[in-house]
């Protein structure tokens, strides 16, 4: 895998290697700006879902009605986590379009209902994940998880690793 690190004039002590293994399907372009740190992908392949050998009981292996393409092949799970910094992660889908992850946070866009208004606020931590209690345990962040903010608790409703960014609405006390 080739890794193409854009961080000479951005700080190329921040730029750090990807375990090769972890990624052998993408390439990847890293960049800085301010404490915000942005990764191109690039996806090369699609991703295994391992339901391609399914047979039925007769002991043959029937041929598939259909061929799946590669751009309905889906990825990995993105796995927002909380941290000190922001790193998202931008990736060429279907057509061209380009979707941005967010592959670890720090800050979320807090609605206030009484008040109307949005604020950017920081996550201090996470609370709940009604989906899985075991991403709260991860620090992972999904839609529906409860987290805490310097306002108070508030439930996450954008999807963190389609939207690129958490919105959040805070919780009545």
């Amino acid at each position: 895998m080739q890794n193409l690190h854009i961080s000479e004039e951005l700080g190329s002590s921040l730029a750090r290697q990807r375990d090769a293994s972890s990624l052998s399907n993408f390439h990847e372009a890293k960049y800085f700006k301010g404490n915000a740190a942005w990764v191109l992908v690039v996806k090369l392949l699609s991703f295994y879902q391992g339901r391609d050998a399914k047979k039925p009981s007769g002991g043959y292996r029937a041929r598939p009605y259909k061929v799946k393409r590669k751009a309905l092949g889906g990825g990995p799970p993105t796995n927002t986590t909380l941290s000190d910094n922001d790193v998202r992660r931008v990736i060429r889908v279907f057509g061209g379009n380009v979707k941005v992850k967010v592959v670890s946070v720090q800050y979320a866009n807090l609605y206030i209902p009484k008040e109307g208004k949005a604020v950017k606020v920081k996550i201090l931590r996470v609370l709940e994940t009604p989906a899985n209690r075991e991403l709260a345990k991860r620090d992972i962040i999904v839609k529906g998880t409860i987290i805490e903010t310097e306002r108070g608790r508030a439930v996450v409703t954008s999807r963190p690793g389609q939207d690129g960014v958490v919105n959040a609405v805070l919780l009545e006390k």
